[in-house]
């Protein structure tokens, strides 16, 4: 089976999920900070929850092409290290995305409508602080790809 495809989706869809989170990151968050409350928080709910949809269809791609990949390789048995250590950061990485996704983004949103503020400003810390966290481990997780094979 010529699974080269199935290697630029799941680099794609990791392409999506990290470069989107140094996106917000590095450049969103930044520029953001110089708005006043009232502009900056409404902006970076709409903003996440565009990303966070976006990242929910590339985490699908990379878990469905993954699995694929996995069961190529030999399965779990038949993978390197590189690869098991993938697996395990994907998982963590999946379990903050859930979190943003289904708790703080909700927070966020919640917070926007009713004009708190600071409430707002505390769930958008909560975002930050995960998409920092998995950024991180999304980069490791890109460089041991570079090992996998």
């Amino acid at each position: 089976m010529d699974i080269g495809w199935l290697r630029s989706l799941h680099l794609l869809g990791a392409v999506v999920w990290v470069g989107g989170m140094f996106f917000a990151q590095f450049a969103l968050r930044p520029s953001a900070a110089a708005l006043p409350p009232p502009q900056r928080l409404p902006l970076l709910a709409a903003t996440i929850g565009r990303f966070v949809a976006w990242a929910g269809v590339a985490i699908a791609a990379i878990a469905a092409s993954g699995g694929v990949l996995l069961r190529a390789a030999g399965g779990v048995a038949g993978a390197g290290t590189s690869v098991h250590a993938m697996i395990g950061l994907g998982v963590v990485m999946l379990a903050a995305y859930a979190y943003v996704a289904l708790v703080a983004l909700r927070r966020l949103r919640a917070a926007v409508a009713h004009g708190d503020w600071a409430a707002g400003g505390r769930a958008m810390q909560h975002i930050r602080i995960l998409i920092a966290f998995n950024l991180a481990l999304g980069l490791i997780a890109v460089a041991l790809g570079g090992f996998a094979r």
